[in-house]
């Protein structure tokens, strides 16, 4: 069923459905990913973090990130997705992103894995 179901219809279906009823619905579905780390596996929380900032500015991706990962959600994927084409900017948000993950040892700190990805 879930190939039938347009990502818009999920969305407002999603919008009128309580927590619990997400929790619920949410348990019901396997949808295990498989590239460079795994994401929902059964009996594991894990979120998707998208740090934009529309300048690029990469303090405010940071504390976006940081914010995220304080959730303390599982494991987590932190997709970019650069408001500019230059490969400064994607270089300098890429590997401020890197620091953050090492100075706070925020791989340690996920029960799995902690993945950087950058969105096209």
């Amino acid at each position: 069923m879930q190939w039938g179901i347009i990502p818009e219809i999920a969305a407002a279906v999603a919008k009128i459905m309580s927590n619990k009823d997400l929790v619920l619905a949410g348990a019901k579905i396997r949808n295990v990913t498989r590239c460079r780390n795994t994401m929902g596996e059964s009996g594991v929380l894990g979120i998707r973090i998208q740090p934009n900032h529309p300048a690029d500015d990469v303090g405010g991706i940071l504390l976006a990130a940081f914010e995220g990962l304080l959730y303390g959600c599982g494991d987590a994927v932190i997709g970019v997705n650069p408001a500019s084409d230059s490969v400064e900017a994607v270089s300098s948000i890429l590997h401020a992103l890197d620091r953050l993950v090492h100075a706070y040892k925020m791989e340690a700190l996920s029960p799995r894995k902690l993945t950087v990805e950058l969105i096209n």
